[in-house]
């Protein structure tokens, strides 16, 4: 069964920012390899550099993957609420795929504005929630 036109853009929407973050993890992959690579020949004074820049681009790539994951998730529980419409409710929202992802029973995140007020709040579920408001 098709999906309704806003979840249709909405998993078209995850897939596109999962191919996004696949992209800046194979780029950062190749910049640590890079880096990895000249690190073998480097002058003494230059290979901390190529660690620490290694390090970094490792770092992104791993956090980049992760968020692939997170968006494929996301777009897996649309595919599955739109396969099963006994429940009429939306699917379950970014936070609850990135629990899924990460093998987390909750998850809860407040952005906050340069003025340390919270701008943005989040939770995964009803407990992640009250944990939150604490």
């Amino acid at each position: 069964m098709p999906l309704p036109p806003e979840s249709g853009r909405e998993l078209d929407q995850a897939l596109e920012h999962a191919a996004v973050e696949h992209r800046r993890a194979v780029r950062a992959a190749e910049i640590a390899t890079r880096h990895e690579t000249q690190l073998l020949t480097a002058a003494e004074g230059m290979r901390a550099f190529h660690t620490r820049m290694a390090a970094m681009h490792r770092k992104a790539e791993q956090q980049h993957r992760t968020a692939a994951q997170i968006h494929t998730a996301h777009a897996d529980r649309l595919r599955r609420w739109a396969q099963d419409l006994q429940d009429p409710r939306p699917p379950s929202a970014l936070m609850a795929a990135a629990c899924e992802t990460l093998g987390a029973s909750g998850t809860a995140l407040t952005l906050f504005g340069t003025d340390q007020t919270e701008v943005l709040t989040a939770a995964s579920n009803r407990a992640s929630r009250t944990a939150q408001l604490l």
